[in-house]
């Protein structure tokens, strides 16, 4: 069971923390309509020394409107490009483009997954913008990096960078994101939702 801890809309230099959860044995982390709401233009959700229970998983995301999550396999689409070190001097590199699917894919799944192995976690940032407008198009932006071990790699570190854009309920306000694994729970790990002004907004409220 996940420990959340409510911040009271702290400010930060990131934004305003709205909420903090550490991560215990969970199947997903879910920020709802008392976190998404009107007072913030954009949400950024960080991710601190994420540990899944099963190896190789990949971390996934959606998003939903009056607490019902988005599963439609058209409803969101994805860029994603993945860098890192090998245990030799050459680098490595991929990219990944999804025009549909039911989830955001917050990991590469053919080159970058979450692991168990000693020393391995996952740490990110994921922005979402427009939740709450019932004009424009909703989407996400991400930057994250994971460390991996492995007999073929010894030692690995992977950045990544991700937009992605959700294709339903534009005229909707969005009031939940659902973080989980594609298989199995998510062991360990702290997950962080921070609430953005625009600089117009901050300066009107």
């Amino acid at each position: 069971m996940s420990n959340a801890r409510l911040r009271g809309s702290m400010k930060t230099p990131s934004g305003f923390l709205l909420n903090e959860t550490t991560i215990s044995n969970d199947a997903n982390i879910n920020f709802g309509s008392s976190l998404i709401t009107d007072d913030y233009d954009l949400y950024d959700v960080y991710v601190k020394n994420l540990i899944p229970a099963t190896d190789n998983v990949q971390l996934k995301c959606r998003l939903g409107v009056g607490g019902s999550l988005s599963t439609g396999n058209t409803d969101y689409s994805i860029h994603s490009q993945v860098w890192g070190t090998k245990s030799s001097d050459a680098g490595e590199g991929d990219s990944a483009n999804l025009a549909s699917d039911n989830r955001f894919n917050l990991t590469v799944a053919a080159d970058q997954s979450l692991g168990t192995g000693d020393g391995e976690s996952w740490n990110g940032r994921y922005r979402f913008y427009n939740l709450r407008s019932t004009t424009f198009i909703k989407g996400m932006q991400g930057l994250d990096s994971g460390g991996v071990t492995s007999n073929e790699y010894f030692s690995i570190l992977r950045s990544s960078k991700y937009v992605g854009k959700y294709n339903v309920n534009r005229t909707s306000k969005v009031d939940t994101i659902s973080i989980f694994s594609s298989s199995g729970n998510l062991t360990s790990g702290t997950i962080s939702l921070y609430g953005i002004k625009t600089w117009q907004n901050y300066t009107n409220k």
